[in-house]
């Protein structure tokens, strides 16, 4: 069997290579969910997980912005303001 195309040997790495990744950003993010009582829309950490699965950096990246960017910082500093 030859492995010469993109979608042969190194296709097949590098899928394997984003699954892993992405796994390992899931658990991440479901962990610190679970530990931040104050998540975005009230959702529950398994849905966190798994739109990290399935978006990879995307949903990591949402993850953050959501939970301590400074986007998040001025949201909650809006609602204090009475």
């Amino acid at each position: 069997m030859r492995f010469t195309s993109l979608g042969g040997y190194w296709g097949t790495v590098l899928v394997l290579f984003y699954f892993i990744v992405a796994a390992y950003a899931a658990i991440a993010v479901y962990r610190d969910a679970k530990k931040n009582h104050d998540l975005f829309l009230g959702l529950h950490p398994i849905w966190w997980a798994a739109m990290t699965l399935v978006g990879s950096i995307t949903g990591v990246v949402a993850y953050w912005a959501l939970h301590y960017s400074s986007l998040r910082q001025s949201s909650s500093n809006d609602e204090d303001v009475d």
